[in-house]
């Protein structure tokens, strides 16, 4: 897969193993070049970055993210989706093999099937929901809670969410949603 299909210059990116962001400014040896937000150069490989969605880039809209994650949702076992208000977004929980996936491409998928559950719940009049992202780097917990805010700020939906049960879930390893009609 080549470089501009996944990416291309001037893309805002996040470095999935780390806080770091920037902008890409070109491509060498098939790797991403980027200028921080402190105006330094790095050299990331493509795997290694993931896009940076501004907060009101988040839409329903997108037809492939309701294809995909209704896909995912009707195949889903008991083991996918914990109960009817809880899912577990961890990828080997939501597709069989990722083995050949970047970390960009993973994270979107996780992405389509997290904005597909919580339009469901936001549609069904669900007030409670329980996003099961994991600790790890914060890749994913911190793209959800920014889809979360994006919801509240441009689309009108009440809800508020924390930290889901520490004893449940560990700490940090899930969010909890409340909805308000």
């Amino acid at each position: 897969m080549s470089n501009s299909r996944l990416f291309k210059i001037g893309d805002r990116v996040s470095v999935v193993h780390d806080t770091l962001k920037g902008e890409i400014v070109s491509f060498e040896n098939g790797s991403a070049v980027i200028q921080d937000q402190d105006g330094f150069t790095r050299v990331f490989k493509i795997n290694e970055l993931a896009l940076d969605v501004a907060v009101d880039q988040y839409s329903f809209d997108d037809e492939e993210i309701e294809k995909t994650a209704i896909a995912f949702l009707k195949e889903s076992s008991s083991a996918k989706v914990l109960h009817s208000n809880e899912i577990d977004l961890h990828i080997e929980n939501l597709l069989d093999s990722h083995t050949n996936m970047t970390n960009h491409e993973i994270l979107t998928f996780q992405m389509k099937v997290c904005k597909k559950f919580v339009q469901d719940a936001i549609e069904n009049g669900t007030k409670k929901i329980v996003l099961v992202h994991g600790k790890g780097e914060g890749v994913l917990k911190n793209e959800i809670h920014t889809f979360l805010i994006s919801l509240k700020k441009f689309n009108d939906v009440n809800l508020d969410f924390h930290d889901a049960s520490f004893q449940r879930f560990g700490m940090g390893g899930a969010t909890e949603v409340i909805f308000y009609q």
